[in-house]
């Protein structure tokens, strides 16, 4: 349906939909609304801490309370260290927990239809897959599938999401820590058949590299 934008008044085919932040595209060129989200953004009226508040309404806390929160709370630049420490001892204990890591790990490590068809592969051609996340010193890298009788790690690469030099420096992180892995990257292409993969990782022992990039 074609309007005209009602801030600027530019006529364009606009959609009436509403984002996360609140802002309708509604009667609003691709401009504005972008600058609608800016704004919004910079300009906040309230914080997560606000929005727990509210849904508190009705609840008090004392003075005691108060003070407690705001000295444990991690922005508190004095006790910023301690508070950091604590945190990341409570993460840790919250990690152990088989159901909380699951959870974790199905938020931050979303795949793509093409990763997951390969898992699946490699799952009907393997008795040993498994998913692992791997701590790299303060930091996770969760690889697309461990090959554990093989030591290997897959990857599927989609082209147009990652760039190749990345990755390679990705694979010089994880090696550093754990040697005994070899990665096999799929860029943008998908083995056939068991003995293809097989193939690619003898190639690979072949060569007596530990990483391996496959094109169509």
């Amino acid at each position: 349906m074609s309007k005209k934008c009602k801030h600027c008044g530019t006529t364009k085919n606009l959609m009436k939909i509403k984002n996360q932040y609140g802002v309708s595209k509604a009667n609003s060129c691709e401009k504005c609304y972008k600058k609608q989200i800016k704004d919004k953004m910079t300009n906040r009226e309230h914080t997560w801490g606000d929005k727990i508040a509210k849904s508190k309404k009705g609840t008090t806390f004392s003075k005691e309370a108060k003070q407690n929160i705001k000295k444990n709370h991690w922005s508190n630049k004095e006790n910023a260290d301690e508070i950091k420490q604590k945190i990341g001892e409570k993460a840790k204990e919250m990690w152990k927990d088989d159901e909380t890591r699951k959870k974790i790990l199905k938020a931050v490590c979303r795949k793509s239809q093409k990763e997951k068809r390969l898992r699946q592969k490699c799952k009907d051609w393997f008795n040993s897959v498994k998913e692992i996340s791997l701590q790299i010193d303060n930091n996770f890298r969760f690889p697309d599938i461990l090959i554990q009788d093989l030591n290997l790690l897959v990857e599927y690469d989609g082209i147009h999401w990652h760039d190749i030099e990345d990755d390679k420096e990705r694979d010089k992180e994880i090696l550093k820590s754990y040697s005994q892995y070899c990665i096999l990257h799929y860029r943008s292409y998908m083995p056939k058949s068991k003995e293809e993969l097989l193939g690619h990782y003898q190639y690979m022992l072949t060569l007596n590299k530990n990483t391996l990039y496959i094109e169509s």
